[in-house]
């Protein structure tokens, strides 16, 4: 296999119905020079099927033999990384064929250890809802703590970072991650403009229920970071509102 620019990182669980379709848009990129770390974890549908059906010699595979979550999963890949960088996508997700070539080039060229880009949001067949295009061009640890920005789908990071931290076993496990990773090493997190990935939103996904996503969001405050009880209301009501204004500002498509 020649030199591997990039590590991908992708979490299974009962993904049967969708995995096909994202694994088909990393096989897919412009940019060749990535391997597909595919983390099975225990499912007990046809998700092992799918992915051995594919012949290629850039997916490595593995199977937790229990299931651990997705913090878990991910970090089982990280370790077995080994590119430069590790980009992250999830079963139900897809990017733009461009995706890996664009970023990181955007990344070497303005030496960024850490990248993420904006997205767009479609319904459950794969059609654009909304386009999220609005994300601030940079992320700072101050800053993240207002508005949780850095979608995870997105980012593009380079695999010492990563691999220094993993991800936190805790709902809203992307968010700690990032927030104690800009803690911890003073980096900041930049924005790639362009429309890289697509998020698939379902019925009982995390975005769909408001409160929940918030109750998680306090914890991370004051269990993770360790943040007073004052300034993590205020952090809420901010992450609140960004919130509310991100999803006004889009491009809605009926």
């Amino acid at each position: 296999m020649n030199k591997i620019e990039v590590s991908v990182i992708l979490p299974v669980y009962n993904s049967q119905q969708f995995v096909r379709t994202a694994i088909d848009s990393v096989l897919g990129q412009s940019l060749k020079a990535f391997e597909l770390i595919i983390v099975n974890d225990a499912s007990t549908d046809d998700t092992e099927k799918i992915v051995h059906s594919y012949d290629d010699q850039r997916i490595v595979y593995i199977r937790l033999k229990n299931n651990s979550g997705v913090a878990t999963a991910r970090n089982t890949g990280i370790k077995l990384a080994r590119g430069k960088f590790i980009a992250f996508i999830d079963s139900d997700d897809f990017w733009s064929k461009e995706k890996l070539q664009r970023q990181i080039s955007f990344m070497n060229e303005n030496k960024i250890n850490f990248s993420y880009s904006n997205y767009s949001l479609m319904n459950i067949r794969g059609k654009v809802i909304k386009r999220i295009n609005n994300l601030p061009k940079k992320n700072t640890y101050q800053s993240l703590l207002k508005t949780n920005s850095i979608p995870l789908l997105t980012v593009i990071i380079d695999r010492r970072l990563i691999r220094q931290y993993g991800f936190l076993d805790i709902h809203h496990e992307d968010y700690a991650t990032w927030l104690q990773i800009l803690r911890e090493t003073g980096e900041c997190a930049i924005l790639h403009p362009q429309i890289t990935a697509y998020y698939r939103v379902r019925e009982n996904s995390v975005s769909s229920n408001k409160l929940k996503s918030l109750s998680w969001t306090w914890q991370i405050y004051r269990k993770s970071e360790h943040i007073s009880i004052v300034k993590s209301i205020y952090f809420l009501a901010c992450n609140a509102v960004h919130g509310l204004l991100k999803h006004q500002r889009v491009i809605k498509y009926e």
